[in-house]
């Protein structure tokens, strides 16, 4: 699919939140990701959210229960909205694999890295959200013009 048929599916998706999923695996085949989310995590007592592209949704109820507030998620909250930031550069890949959260949730999927962008307006009351593409090795610099319009648009999709 070529960027103006990716950001067309993006302006369906947000015009129908039921297709988030599959426009979110469309943009991680477009980056090179094995899959991709937009997530919001609310503070303590509230409701997450989470629509995934091709990750396992069986790990959805261990990410909500256990580890909402993981490491990546603690260093994304003081990053700047809009912006694309990769995990590891926040927190190294080998503090990440000896955690409950690396076990639990990442290495049943491979996942060893992600590139995320923080989106203001999943962005509220104590939580943080945005979009999140998942790497099976360390994640390269993504097309930013492609993940930034992803992300924009996102906000404008499904609300916590």
């Amino acid at each position: 699919m070529n960027y103006e048929g990716l950001l067309n599916q993006i302006y369906g998706a947000v015009a129908d939140p039921a297709l988030w999923s599959e426009t979110l695996t469309s943009v991680a085949d477009h980056i090179g990701s094995i899959g991709g989310m937009l997530i919001y995590n609310a503070p303590p007592g509230g409701k997450n959210l989470i629509i995934l592209g091709r990750l396992d949704p069986d790990l959805v109820d261990v990410l909500h229960k256990h580890y909402v507030w993981n490491p990546w998620t603690m260093a994304m909250k003081d990053q700047p909205f809009n912006k694309a930031i990769i995990s590891s550069s926040l927190v190294e890949r080998r503090i990440i694999q000896k955690t409950g959260f690396y076990a639990d949730v990442l290495a049943p999927q491979r996942i060893d890295d992600m590139a995320a962008i923080n989106h203001r307006g999943m962005a509220r009351n104590g939580g943080v959200g945005g979009f999140g593409l998942a790497f099976r090795r360390a994640a390269r610099i993504v097309p930013s013009r492609i993940v930034n319009a992803a992300a924009a648009d996102a906000a404008s999709g499904p609300r916590p």
